[in-house]
């Protein structure tokens, strides 16, 4: 007996690769950032094996910061290189600070209490820039 296929005029649907989550908006940013490609912003760092793996976003510019990234939601979280540093943080959400001279670059990792979580690296030749454009974030997005 031989076996038969049954042919419809409907096409089976395709599935695409799945959309991507959305990312969220990283209030505070200095005003001459702009959005570039993040997977080429992290290559571009000094350290791009610090950066998690999560949900990235990456700004670039001309002016006292040249770079910042983000990653919200970051998963695999590791020690920050540099020396430690204390920061105010208007909520109850943790945070672990750090600033490395060597390639002038502020670290933060923050867990809010609601369960969001946020690795931030700013980078500018200044170590008083990089902690102040820290600090301005941390308040825009934790605060």
């Amino acid at each position: 007996m031989a076996a038969t296929t049954r042919h419809d005029d409907s096409s089976p649907s395709v599935a695409g690769p799945p959309a991507s989550p959305a990312v969220p908006e990283l209030r505070g940013l200095p005003p001459y950032l702009r959005p570039v490609d993040a997977t080429d912003a992290v290559l571009r760092m000094a350290r791009p094996e610090v950066v998690p793996t999560g949900n990235r976003s990456a700004y670039e510019g001309a002016g006292p910061v040249s770079r910042v990234v983000v990653v919200f939601d970051f998963e695999a979280p590791r020690g920050l290189p540099g020396t430690p540093r204390e920061v105010a943080v208007p909520t109850r959400a943790e945070v672990m600070a750090t600033d490395e001279p060597a390639t002038s670059t502020a670290y933060l990792s923050a867990w809010a209490p609601d369960g969001r979580c946020w690795f931030i690296a700013v980078t500018a030749v200044e170590a008083e820039i990089r902690s102040s454009t820290l600090d301005a974030l941390i308040e825009a997005n934790l605060g």
